[in-house]
């Protein structure tokens, strides 16, 4: 057995290389970059690459390389069938719609005369969105039609930058205000930096969205949205916290570690049902509760890499007050599903939970 891992400092490999080398697992790092990684890569059962949301230049062949080496019988994290759709709500909605999960009522157009015929009866507000957005970057709430006819007009023609260098500047900002420290401040000034050049790895995809609307029904009454995590036969989860003035929680960096008294028990159900019906044992689920029933947001690839988690609910829906680094679960995951794994070994190495570390920044 032999584990192929993309190295790449910062990121959870540093984990997983780390976890090899204590249990004695054989691994070799792999450069996903360079043109001759299927070569590197032959000798391997299986590659382990966080690349979703790492570099933007790995969402130009991510998939492709995945799904090849799926089918050339490696496994694969995150597998093919895991991030196939990440940073695509286009691809989430019909994903969502087939399999009949239950995601917020969602209305795409292609056509800029379709999209303003429907704008004249449709119900508001809406939230309008981008194909590819994250941490509520390019997220807006309609709330008049002549305001949903600006956005349609312009998503039909020159279209939205695909990422807004001062938005992210005024997110480093609110930070700056509620943290008030040393690292917090020097974001804010990479923030600054950001907005004068532009982010070089950027500029390997598409600097522009245009040629379609993206419609959500806004769901009122709701200050929290529920961030629920799978790996494998264990769901964690998270409650995050709309900050003043907003209606949009991602990114808002307000997060509290869930528990079974803080988070909906049928949030966690809908979670391993969508797992089960996507066919991937890892999956992160943003959830609304509208009048107690959950609906899916979007699916969310982050996992709190440098987190560990007060406890899991199990398939039955059972809680268990052991912490889970869903880092470690990964790769132990992954190693169980690997040929020829001895599934006895390595044991289950110790973690203890850390009660001061129940918040964690995504933004």
């Amino acid at each position: 057995m032999l584990v192929g891992i993309h190295d790449q400092a910062g990121s959870p490999s540093d984990n997983w290389i780390a976890y090899c080398e204590t249990h004695g697992v054989p691994y070799k790092r792999v450069n996903c970059f360079a043109t001759d990684i299927v070569s590197q890569l032959r000798d391997c059962d299986g590659l382990l690459w966080w690349w979703m949301p790492v570099d933007p230049k790995a969402k130009l062949f991510a998939r492709q390389l995945t799904l090849s080496l799926e089918l050339s019988g490696k496994i694969v994290f995150p597998s093919f069938r895991t991030c196939w759709q990440y940073d695509d709500k286009i691809g989430q909605k019909y994903l969502m719609e087939s399999t009949g999960l239950p995601l917020i009522p969602t209305d795409i157009f292609y056509d800029r005369e379709e999209a303003l015929t429907w704008a004249k009866t449709a119900r508001y507000p809406k939230v309008f969105k981008l194909c590819s957005s994250s941490f509520s970057e390019n997220v807006w709430l309609v709330r008049r039609r002549t305001q949903a006819e600006r956005l349609i007009r312009r998503a039909f023609a020159h279209g939205f930058p695909a990422k807004r260098r001062l938005f992210i500047f005024t997110q480093r900002l609110w930070r700056l205000r509620r943290d008030k420290n040393m690292s917090s401040f020097w974001i804010f000034l990479k923030g600054i930096a950001r907005v004068l050049l532009p982010h070089l790895p950027g500029r390997a995809v598409p600097s522009r969205e245009w040629g379609y609307a993206y419609f959500q029904d806004f769901i009122p009454a709701n200050n929290q949205v529920i961030y629920v995590l799978v790996l494998g036969g264990r769901a964690c989860a998270s409650r995050v916290t709309v900050r003043d003035g907003d209606f949009r929680a991602s990114g808002s960096g307000l997060v509290e570690l869930g528990r079974p008294e803080t988070v909906p028990r049928q949030c966690i159900e809908l979670a391993f049902r969508a797992a089960e019906a996507l066919g991937t044992e890892f999956i992160m689920l943003e959830i609304l509760l509208e009048q107690e029933k959950p609906l899916i947001i979007e699916t969310d690839p982050y996992f709190y890499p440098d987190v560990t988690f007060s406890g899991f609910w199990d398939k039955s829906l059972r809680w268990h007050e052991k912490p889970v680094s869903p880092g470690q679960a990964i790769i132990e995951k992954f190693l169980e599903n690997l040929p020829g794994a001895n599934h006895s070994a390595p044991a289950l190495r110790e973690i203890r939970f850390d009660p001061s570390n129940v918040v964690a920044d995504r933004s």
